[in-house]
């Protein structure tokens, strides 16, 4: 079972990708983008965050690479969380690295 990678950010850093890379001859294959509010402004997951999933086809640019970035919003509030009526503070990007193709095409 391939190891479970996270790459995130916090929103007031000014990030404004989520770099997703993976060793030659392997790929990145995606398991989780989301955003999250931390009730402690922290920047990672953690249990007690209300969480924003967001749809695969906006993380489609990463399959079958060996490298990809998640382009975030430009702003330092993120994106809107209905589920707690409260802005995100940080964006996590949670990924494997799998063998496979390592052309790094487009």
């Amino acid at each position: 079972e391939s190891e479970v990678i996270a790459s995130y950010a916090c929103f007031s850093s000014q990030t404004p990708t989520l770099p997703l890379d993976c060793p030659p001859g392997n790929m990145v294959k995606l398991l989780r983008v989301f955003y999250g509010h931390s009730p402690s402004q922290g920047c990672a997951f953690n249990t007690s965050d209300c969480v924003l999933d967001l749809p695969p086809e906006e993380s489609y640019p990463c399959i079958g690479r060996q490298h990809c970035d998640i382009n975030l919003p430009q702003t330092e509030q993120g994106r809107w969380i209905p589920k707690c009526e409260q802005y995100s503070t940080y964006a996590q990007a949670n990924y494997a690295c799998v063998p496979g193709n390592d052309d790094d095409q487009t």
